[in-house]
């Protein structure tokens, strides 16, 4: 399919996403800019930290114009065309199933209705706007744990930052050195509480079990937070957001 179509199939579904963002005021549809979430530059510099793009940003996010030409400008572009821009340099391969063959994959961008603001199409082939990650989601924090579970040197190894929907991030850790109930390794265990720690903004419900009541909500640890609340601060915040390869 033309990269062309593929656009225009493209913005239809942006603009219907974007219908989300407005609202009817004397009969007039007007976008709400107060509540509509968009990506910046600088919003990307505050949460870095070290973490590339996509940690930052998810499939579907809204950029601002500085992302756009940050991208645009520092290689030269896989793929540009009117309002479709894919940023130079693959950030990683894939199998793609269509071609029976691995390719690079880009950052993919489309401008939207709204002048300044795009769209992230996510990590996709040439060409494409499909993300080629997959986000699986989980029934619980005990179903991440033991799908997530891999022994290193006889112990747990550490186990992945879970992420959610609206780009909270925080560590779930369980094991012989957490403090997790029961303080046990393996795949198949049934956690009834688990060491919680470093969450991207202070969560309420998780403030009970800090270490320490002065300690910075984001800097510490919650030790043998119960699964209950870890599966309720999941959902909170529109649960699992996890990407893996196709």
């Amino acid at each position: 399919m033309d990269v062309t179509v593929l656009y225009r199939y493209y913005k239809l579904l942006v603009n219907f996403e974007i219908s989300k963002e407005m609202y009817m005021e004397n009969n007039n549809i007007t976008i709400d800019l107060v509540t509509l979430d968009v990506k910046s530059m600088d919003g990307w510099e505050e949460f870095q930290g070290g973490k590339d793009f996509t940690d930052y940003c998810n499939r579907g996010d809204y950029v601002s114009e500085d992302i756009y030409d940050y991208f645009l400008n520092i290689l030269p572009p896989v793929t540009v065309s009117s309002g479709y821009l894919q940023a130079g340099g693959e950030i990683m391969t894939a199998f793609n199933e269509k071609k029976n063959r691995y390719e690079g994959v880009y950052l993919t961008f489309v401008s939207t209705n709204m002048k300044g603001i795009y769209s992230f199409c996510g990590c996709c082939f040439k060409g494409q706007i499909d993300d080629v990650r997959v986000y699986r989601g989980y029934n619980s924090i005990n179903d991440f744990l033991c799908s997530t579970y891999r022994n290193k040197f006889g112990f747990s190894d550490i186990r992945p930052v879970v992420k959610c929907k609206d780009g909270f991030e925080f560590s779930v850790q369980v094991g012989a050195n957490y403090y997790s109930n029961p303080r046990l390794d393996g795949d198949s265990i049934c956690y009834t509480s688990c060491e919680v720690g470093y969450p991207t903004k202070k969560e309420d419900l998780l403030i009970p079990y800090i270490e320490e009541e002065d300690a910075d909500p984001t800097k510490t640890i919650y030790p043998y937070t119960p699964v209950e609340v870890i599966d309720k601060v999941i959902k909170k915040h529109g649960g699992f957001y996890i990407a893996v390869c196709k």
